[in-house]
């Protein structure tokens, strides 16, 4: 790779490949088999049709695209009531996000870019704004519940953080039902919306029972061995603290 397709990485390669065997005629976990969840595949393969396949590395406008529509989401938060609000908001995310990508090299085509992009979109539009009490339409409350219906096919892990916001809705609803009738309706359509869509691509372009196989079984039996993947590790992402391997997730609320 050369010029803007530096740092190569090696999941992502099996991402490119994946999209090109996909384009080819494959079906994801049957003919072309990954452990990862099928989402990062669905989006380059799409990205793929319009580049190209020649040079792959542009399928990276998949990070590039996601980044851009949290930002938007960001910017477009009921939260949010001012102008210099919203692009106070939406600077602080894309120059957070630029900069990691400096740093890291993380603008690579990869699942935790996409499954974060989405957390987002799902706090800006729908969560946040419902916990502070401020007003979601239906539009918004559709795309956050589309946003965390996507998130766990992105990973199965990102699972948790949609059962938690949805919940955190869920209980928002509860305490005044006529009041959030529209957002909660809103929210449900959007994430099935979202299922429906997944499943049906993975109907003709993958296999359901592969992705079962090898993304959900084969992960939790083998990969989980070397990185932790339950309950107990998504608490711990929670918890406060500048040490290191949390600075990150501590100053981003605190920021906030």
């Amino acid at each position: 790779m050369e010029g803007l397709g530096y740092l190569p990485f090696g999941d992502e390669s099996g991402h490119f490949l994946g999209a090109i065997a996909l384009h080819r005629g494959d079906r994801l976990y049957q003919d072309y088999i990954d452990a990862h969840g099928p989402l990062v595949f669905t989006l380059s393969w799409v990205v793929g049709h319009f580049v190209g396949w020649s040079q792959v590395w542009l399928m990276r406008l998949v990070s590039t695209a996601c980044a851009a529509a949290a930002g938007a989401a960001v910017f477009f938060s009921p939260l949010l009531q001012l102008k210099w609000q919203r692009y106070l908001a939406s600077a602080l995310w894309l120059g957070t996000v630029g900069s990691v990508w400096v740093v890291q090299g993380l603008n690579l085509d990869d699942y935790w870019t996409i499954g974060g992009a989405l957390a987002v979109i799902a706090l800006a539009l729908l969560a946040v704004p419902l916990a502070c009490g401020a007003p979601v339409l239906r539009m918004q409350a559709f795309i956050g519940g589309f946003a965390l219906g996507l998130l766990p096919f992105a990973a199965y892990p990102f699972g948790l953080c949609s059962a938690a916001l949805a919940l955190a809705v869920l209980c928002v609803f509860l305490s005044a039902p006529r009041q959030y009738q529209a957002p909660i309706v809103g929210m449900m359509l959007g994430g099935m919306a979202a299922v429906a869509i997944m499943l049906l691509w993975l109907l003709v372009y993958g296999d359901i029972g592969g992705m079962i196989a090898f993304h959900f079984i084969a992960n939790q039996q083998w990969y989980a061995h070397y990185i932790p993947m339950d309950v107990n590790q998504f608490w711990h992402s929670l918890q406060f603290s500048l040490t290191p391997d949390r600075i990150v997730q501590t100053l981003g609320p605190v920021r906030s």
